[in-house]
């Protein structure tokens, strides 16, 4: 993986590994298939939870900064069910994805991935969570039907 640092290596491997592993069938969530929309960065990470988000049987959109994400919610005609960001975008931030995502009329709940112990207070977004990277996979899953509201 060139170009990625040890922490972003150790993090991506013990995911792969995750995802790799065997179970018994496939984690669907119980609210059927959703659109959320995930928006991070490094290419890997978004991949991988896509690839989980996948696996649960949701429709994924990916973006890797805020305002390709924007402009790709403005041109989609299928509704957007959740949003999957990092904090830290390039470019920009998670905070104004999600504001201009509510100025568009779309007051979506959110999971903010984080590199911090301690989140910024009053993020945007209804609900909102935080999920401290790195994660596992379980409590991925865990915090994607939460906010789906199941």
């Amino acid at each position: 993986m060139p170009g990625t640092d040890d922490y972003t290596r150790a993090y991506l491997t013990q995911a792969g590994q995750a995802l790799a592993g065997p179970r018994a069938a496939p984690w669907r969530c119980a609210c059927g298939v959703k659109t959320i929309l995930v928006v991070e960065g490094q290419a890997a990470v978004r991949e991988m939870v896509s690839i989980a988000l996948g696996r649960q049987g949701h429709s994924v959109i990916q973006a890797a900064e805020a305002a390709e994400a924007l402009a790709v919610v403005v041109c989609t005609d299928r509704p957007i069910h959740l949003v999957v960001a990092d904090l830290l975008l390039p470019r920009g931030s998670a905070r104004a994805l999600v504001e201009g995502l509510i100025e568009l009329g779309l007051n979506l709940p959110v999971l903010y991935l984080s590199d911090y112990e301690e989140p910024p207070p009053n993020l945007p977004g209804n609900p909102v969570r935080v999920l401290s990277k790195p994660f596992d996979l379980a409590r991925f899953d865990l915090e994607v039907a939460e906010l789906l509201g199941h």
